[in-house]
């Protein structure tokens, strides 16, 4: 009997018959051979479509509204002025709380103390009627310094004062010298070569000091003496002028220059303004004024002329008149105690107006 897999499968071979042992056990793997092929096959189909969803029903659009009619133009109003920015007020610095003190704790209360009985106050004693304090004597004054007592200078009696206003051509000249004083020390490179002469001046007069005053005075006078005699016509410009030491260091001079000189320079070495004078005279034998300085100096008065080469005792000189003395601080009138002859020439007191 024809297998019925190959009756429904005309591709199939028809295979020859084989033992009846053999066609049980065939015959179940074919039914099991065709029950997993239909299995296949129904797998195999296409599956149904899912039908789709009914879409919904659109519902009516409402018409859309007309559009408003457009408002009026506003008319733009005045913007209001910018409100003013805020001052800031700084806040008061708030004052810094000092840390209290502790407190201090009160003292124990003292013991009572019995009271003393009061004494009454001692009588003052008795006392006489009350004197009034001695009133002491006043101290003595000072003494003064004494003067100096010149002999009569060239054989005349002498009147002081203290007033040298008239002598402006005399106190003018200190003036000058006062200012100028500083200037005698200094390098010689800023004065130059005639300048240089007040520095090797006071170097000189360095050189005096601590000897004797004979030997001072003497040195002095030679040392200025050897400077040249000129008239203060052509050396000034003007008849008569009184220079200081550094103008006659440096341009020389005429006589009352020589005397000045010689006067500031014992002045620097420690004399006196009492012991030092410059004596404007007048010389009879020339019949000319003059001028000389005259020193005190052991109870002499010694003559320091440029017309002399040495010094000498003015009390030996006689053909000299003085008409007056002066120094620093006061003048002398001069008289003569016996009448001499007269005398010309004449003698400058003080600067000419």
């Amino acid at each position: 009997m024809p297998n019925p897999q190959q009756i429904d499968r005309p591709d199939a071979a028809i295979q020859p018959p084989r033992p009846r042992a053999y066609q049980g056990l065939f015959a179940f793997a074919t039914l099991c051979l065709a029950a997993i092929t239909a299995l296949l096959i129904m797998t195999e189909r296409e599956p149904e479509p899912t039908p789709a969803p009914p879409r919904p029903v659109a519902e009516a659009v409402p018409a859309p509204a007309p559009p408003p009619a457009p408002a009026p133009p506003r008319v733009a109003e005045p913007a209001p002025p910018p409100a003013p920015a805020p001052v800031s007020v700084p806040e008061p610095q708030r004052p810094i709380a000092e840390p209290m003190p502790a407190p201090v704790p009160s003292p124990a209360p003292a013991p009572p103390q019995r009271a003393e009985p009061v004494k009454p106050p001692p009588k003052p004693p008795v006392q006489e009627a009350s004197r009034p304090p001695e009133a002491k004597p006043p101290p003595p004054p000072e003494p003064k310094q004494a003067e100096i007592a010149w002999p009569h200078l060239f054989g005349t009696v002498e009147a002081r004062s203290s007033n040298l206003r008239p002598f402006t051509k005399w106190t003018w000249m200190l003036d000058r010298y006062a200012q100028e004083r500083s200037l005698e020390i200094a390098p010689c490179a800023q004065l130059g070569a005639l300048k240089c002469r007040p520095k090797v001046w006071r170097e000189f007069l360095a050189t005096l000091e601590g000897k004797p005053r004979s030997q001072q005075i003497e040195e002095v006078n030679a040392y200025m003496n050897r400077h040249a005699y000129i008239e203060d016509l052509p050396n000034y410009g003007v008849p008569d002028y009184w220079a200081t030491p550094m103008q006659f260091l440096t341009k020389d001079g005429d006589c009352e220059d020589y005397a000045i000189a010689k006067y500031m320079s014992l002045r620097i070495l420690g004399f006196k303004e009492d012991e030092v004078r410059l004596v404007v005279l007048q010389d009879m034998n020339l019949n000319a004024a003059h001028a000389v300085l005259v020193v005190h100096h052991e109870g002499k008065a010694l003559l320091l002329d440029n017309q002399l080469k040495r010094v000498v005792d003015a009390g030996i000189v006689r053909h000299y008149r003085p008409y007056f003395s002066i120094n620093e601080n006061s003048w002398w009138l001069h008289k003569s105690l016996a009448p001499g002859p007269t005398v010309g020439g004449a003698v400058s007191a003080g600067p000419k107006e």
